[in-house]
């Protein structure tokens, strides 16, 4: 009877677990199983695959140790392509961390037309780079007692642009004589179809 290769009968060495298809010493003797190209799986030994391999000039290839899973194939070019894949997998998860950091875009309810336009503009560019995107309207001294005749101009504003922009408002915390709050703001994010205006 073969040898399993979960009794430990493969006596191998590694510097790290990346390196598992890189060249080691295996019991020709224990029992494995082999993938074939289409996809079957035949039990046989190390040797049997091992011989098998050198045949056709490939390599025994680990495909998943803990399942004991071989494969015939170019072992450099494995590492190659498993390398490949994870550099392009940790350059995904980079880009998708960078969109995935909020935005502010903060202003005071005094502000020009010309300097609104920028901000929110601003904001829009976020949105479309698929940042979320929290609009502050900051009240200072005074102004916060001219805070619902400034936002019934400004709110109505700073929804159309950013419904323009296809952006979600996904929560609005007014100012209330209960917070006692001096900011005003609104969270969007970028909106996978028709945008939704701020409740």
């Amino acid at each position: 009877m073969y040898k399993s290769y979960n009794n430990g009968n493969f006596g191998f060495k590694r510097k790290d677990a990346r390196d598992f298809n890189e060249t080691k010493t295996f019991d020709r003797n224990a029992s494995i199983r082999l993938k074939k190209d289409d996809g079957s799986i035949e039990q046989m030994t190390y040797g049997q695959a091992e011989k098998l391999a050198q045949d056709q000039g490939l390599d025994v290839v680990v495909v998943n140790e803990k399942a004991a899973i071989f494969k015939l194939g170019d072992r450099k070019k494995e590492e190659y392509l498993k390398k490949k894949a994870q550099k392009e997998q940790d350059k995904k998860n980079r880009e998708n961390a960078r969109r995935s950091e909020e935005k502010t875009i903060t202003f005071g309810p005094n502000i020009g037309e010309n300097d609104f336009k920028t901000k929110m503009n601003k904001a829009a560019e976020f949105i479309e780079a698929g940042h979320p995107v929290k609009v502050i309207v900051q009240f200072r001294g005074r102004e916060i007692s001219h805070k619902d005749t400034a936002m019934a101009t400004l709110k109505p504003m700073i929804v159309e642009r950013m419904t323009t922009a296809n952006a979600v408002c996904t929560k609005e915390l007014p100012i209330t004589d209960k917070n006692n709050a001096r900011d005003w703001m609104f969270f969007y994010v970028k909106g996978k179809g028709q945008a939704k205006e701020a409740v």
